[in-house]
């Protein structure tokens, strides 16, 4: 019986394993990069089944800028089911991550089946192992914020089925069914707009379809879409998405012009192919500096040139007798075709992610140099067919690739060490200094950190110098000239040369409550209460409706040191705007002791702990004022 269905699904069999040899080490992984937006205990994916109608009314990024943006619900949607069952959990997240990679190999061979019937599955099989061992791959699996690619993906490749099933047999309701899967593809992520050629074009060659057909695909990717706005709009009403860019993102959010984009597109398409052909030194994000945008004579630019020559040579010469070199072009350069920066800007200019459904062209067109027998015109129909070169040079592709694959999976443990991985690699990164030093601050300031007592320092130091180094390429980065006043205050007790960072942050920015909290820090410092008191009123009036309790710390500190009865007026003031503010009543507190009056200091306490009971600090002082009450 067992060895009945390993014969059936053999091949299916090998690619779970595959995928479990290649990404098992992630399951014990935690959070990383950006995946607080779709999962997480603060996320609203950990209410479970009741958090699925709240999924269809939210962005999919709403961040600590208050930026909205994008709407792919079908991811927040995977994270509600699985937390509803299993309970929120990021190993639970990787090990179903590692299941939806499997999915898509299944699926990827299903396609390939269909579509080449006349090829052996097992060269058919070779081809999605390829696609398997891509390293660049990595980073859609590991990263929990990127199920969107892998759930998109499984959605387009499921509508394309249905559509060559709809060739075959003419039957309308696979058209309807196509429909309903490429809605959804787009309701995960928008990398399924290219097959609205790709499909077309394959089944032109494929299938012969007539124009009708042609134009039958055609306008079903565009109901297909507006059902997608169609829901978006349904629930979300007229809600406007809103992001701001950063010129280390990508440099065409500023810089416009034909000949920019043509430049930063070779740039692009150069990096993309040597991280297919030699994928090392994978990162999180790239960005401005990592990628010379607008030069072409840099080697990524001569490399694209050249891959671009190539790849329009092979097409026009083999459109007539099309292989698996010339379908593997349609997939490349179509599926690439949105991250070239041409159509529009992408954020970090290029990512390892935005490769996943080109990589599909990769691997048709590594299996045609590889495995095609020039003098029998064939294709091995099993392993033993292949002859000591193709398995040394396949032995060595597998080994190597996997091996960067494990590897890079133990970068993306947690935040912290991913970062500092990556940005050991792009020094020169503007964002990746940004996102180090952001964690290591983070982690600085947690009694729980995992930085151990003697790495401080250190962890320290070499933060402020990616700071000054990013400052250096990019003077407008706020966030980076934010994060440098941050240490000067916390750990270098600098108030001045803080300033010197956080003045030319505020001519930019006039909002942003970190920046504003730091200004009224750094002048508290120096003792100037009034410019203090000033930008410390303004970050409590950004900070509205969010975690963020710094100012009030700072103000209680303010009011204390001068004029005790002001404070007094003004905490209760801002108490009675948030009745259930733990922090509001323990200022108060603090105030009414300081101002003598203990039975008003032992009330504010007291509320203090009827909102949060297991704080032990406020219940020990409140323990110490009885004391006194009964000694008097």
């Amino acid at each position: 019986m067992m060895k009945s269905f390993f014969q059936k699904y053999k091949y299916q069999s090998l690619l779970l394993l595959v995928v479990f040899i290649l990404y098992g080490n992630i399951i014990g992984n935690g959070y990383a990069l950006d995946d607080e937006f779709v999962t997480g205990k603060d996320n609203i994916t950990a209410q479970g089944f009741k958090a699925i109608p709240k999924a269809f009314k939210t962005f999919h990024v709403k961040d600590e800028s208050d930026n909205k943006y994008e709407y792919r619900p079908m991811v927040k949607v995977s994270f509600a089911i699985e937390s509803g069952i299993f309970g929120e959990n990021p190993k639970r997240g990787h090990f179903f991550n590692i299941i939806f990679y499997w999915l898509t190999l299944i699926l990827l061979f299903k396609l390939f089946r269909l579509l080449f019937k006349e090829f052996p599955p097992f060269t058919l099989f070779l081809a999605v192992l390829i696609f398997a061992f891509i390293p660049v791959h990595s980073e859609v699996v590991v990263s929990l914020k990127n199920r969107d690619v892998l759930l998109s993906f499984i959605f387009t490749l499921l509508g394309f089925i249905q559509v060559i099933r709809y060739t075959d047999i003419k039957k309308w309701y696979r058209m309807f069914f196509a429909l309903l899967l490429f809605a959804l593809a787009y309701l995960s992520k928008f990398d399924v707009v290219p097959y609205i050629a790709i499909i077309p074009i394959i089944l032109l060659k494929q299938r012969k379809i007539n124009i009708k057909t042609i134009i039958g695909i055609v306008i079903l990717f565009l109901l297909a879409f507006v059902m997608y706005k169609l829901t978006k709009r349904g629930v979300m009403g007229r809600a406007v998405e809103y992001r701001v860019f950063m010129y280390f993102e990508n440099p065409l959010y500023f810089e416009k012009g034909f000949i920019l984009k043509i430049s930063a597109a070779l740039n692009s398409l150069g990096f993309y192919a040597k991280m297919l052909l030699l994928p090392t030194k994978m990162a999180s994000y790239y960005g401005h500096s990592v990628i010379q945008v607008f030069s072409f004579t840099s080697l990524y630019a001569l490399l694209g040139l050249i891959i671009s020559g190539t790849l329009f040579y092979f097409f026009i010469i083999k459109f007539n007798k099309p292989d698996f070199i010339w379908y593997g072009i349609v997939f490349f350069c179509f599926s690439i075709s949105m991250y070239l920066n041409i159509v529009a800007p992408a954020p970090g200019i290029v990512a390892d992610r935005f490769l996943f459904f080109a990589s599909i062209g990769f691997s048709l067109i590594l299996i045609q140099v590889l495995f095609f027998n020039s003098k029998t015109k064939k294709y091995p129909v099993q392993f033993s067919q292949l002859n000591i070169k193709q398995k040394s040079i396949s032995l060595v592709i597998l080994v190597f690739f996997g091996g960067l694959i494990i590897s890079r999976n133990k970068e993306w443990k947690d935040r912290l060490t991913l970062f500092e991985a990556d940005v050991k690699n792009y020094p020169e990164s503007v964002k990746l200094s940004l996102l180090t030093s952001s964690e290591v601050i983070v982690q600085l300031s947690n009694e729980k950190s995992s930085i151990k007592q003697n790495d401080k320092l250190n962890k320290m130091l070499f933060s402020e110098k990616l700071l000054i180094n990013a400052v250096k390429e990019d003077s407008t980065c706020n966030g980076c000239l934010n994060n440098l006043a941050y240490l000067y205050l916390s750990y270098k007790n600098d108030p001045l040369s803080a300033l010197r960072y956080l003045k030319p942050a505020y001519a930019r920015d006039t909002i942003k409550k970190e920046l504003l909290a730091n200004l009224g820090i750094a002048y508290f410092k120096l003792n100037k209460i009034d410019s203090a008191k000033y930008f410390l009123f303004k970050a409590v009036k950004s900070s509205r409706g969010t975690k963020f309790t710094v100012p009030y710390e700072v103000l209680g500190s303010c009011y204390a040191n001068t004029n005790i009865k002001e404070g007094i007026l003004y905490f209760e003031s801002e108490l009675k705007k948030q009745p259930d503010s733990e922090l509001l009543n323990v200022s108060l507190g603090q105030l009414y002791f300081l101002n003598k009056d203990t039975l008003v200091c032992r009330k504010y306490y007291q509320q203090a702990l009827n909102i949060n009971p297991g704080n032990t600090q406020v219940s020990g002082f409140i323990g110490q004022i009885d004391s006194m009450f009964k000694k008097k």
